[in-house]
């Protein structure tokens, strides 16, 4: 059911200086992350899980007696941050700041655009996640968010800067937001996986940049392993299975964290350079 309602793509399209620039032969897919959710709730409910929503959890106490506790709390992952010590956490907040938005044009290919005015350049990851929508997220310089008044500005007035900017490249259509604020992006590492009973997933455990094109991939990807490895369900083999996860699946992560987002990181700052285009791209 969920590999029924991906949306498949196998480009990468650069816009810069007025040029489009392809790669191709990559092959990505992606999804509403809304619609995994209710896809995850609908089988979960019908495996005979009690669901419970709009539940705050600080205190992991009144779970003593179970033989798991899956940490999948978010970046700001309160379970973390109160075992900070014992997971090996480190943060790294880096300097620009970019704004998740959404919208209703339709992309072929993962899109990165490069956009320049009077306050400085902007850059845009975009793609298509579902028919009719697609995820546009805008990031630029702290000094250049300064400049255009970015740092001052309301919901509104970033759709309407952001609309006006990328009105070529957006066709007529609209950008959609959805408490889409202005944000810094954390670098989250854990050294250990695991404390005990309690285990990190997703991106309580670890962050991968929006560039790269994969973050729900790195957040999701240990999950089979932790259903294919486990021995049971009793916590005498808890720290052998936790054990064998993390050792099995920690390389995977390695290469794209360590690697890849670092290397797409420092292009996507100089990328609006023609030196700084991929030699595997051509003109479109």
């Amino acid at each position: 059911e969920i590999v029924g309602n991906f949306a498949y793509w196998d480009e990468i399209d650069v816009r810069t200086k007025g040029r489009v620039l392809r790669s191709g032969g990559h092959g990505f897919c992606g999804m509403s992350r809304r619609k995994l959710l209710q896809i995850l709730q609908r089988h979960a409910a019908a495996a005979g899980c009690e669901l419970h929503y709009e539940s705050e959890i600080d205190d992991l106490a009144r779970f003593a007696d179970s033989d798991l506790i899956l940490a999948a709390d978010g970046i700001n992952s309160v379970i973390r941050d109160q075992r900070q010590e014992a997971f090996g956490t480190s943060l790294d907040w880096r300097r620009n700041k970019f704004v998740w938005l959404g919208s209703s044009l339709p992309l072929g290919a993962f899109t990165f655009i490069f956009e320049e005015n009077q306050h400085g350049l902007f850059r845009v990851h975009a793609y298509q996640f579902e028919a009719e929508t697609s995820t546009f997220i805008i990031e630029c310089t702290e000094e250049t968010w300064h400049r255009a008044g970015l740092d001052k500005a309301e919901e509104s007035d970033t759709l309407a800067y952001c609309q006006e900017l990328f009105a070529d490249h957006l066709e007529g259509h609209e950008l959609i937001a959805n408490r889409s604020l202005w944000r810094t992006f954390p670098t989250v590492r854990n050294e250990r996986w695991y404390q005990d009973n309690v285990v990190l997933l997703g991106d309580a455990l670890h962050t991968a940049h929006f560039s790269i094109g994969s973050p729900m991939a790195c957040a999701s990807g240990a999950c089979p392993w932790m259903v294919i490895r486990r021995p049971c369900s009793r916590l005498s083999g808890l720290a052998t299975w936790c054990w064998v996860t993390a050792s099995w699946f920690r390389p995977c992560v390695s290469i794209r964290l360590g690697t890849v987002c670092p290397t797409t990181g420092t292009w996507c700052i100089s990328a609006a350079a023609p030196w700084a285009v991929p030699r595997c791209c051509s003109p479109k």
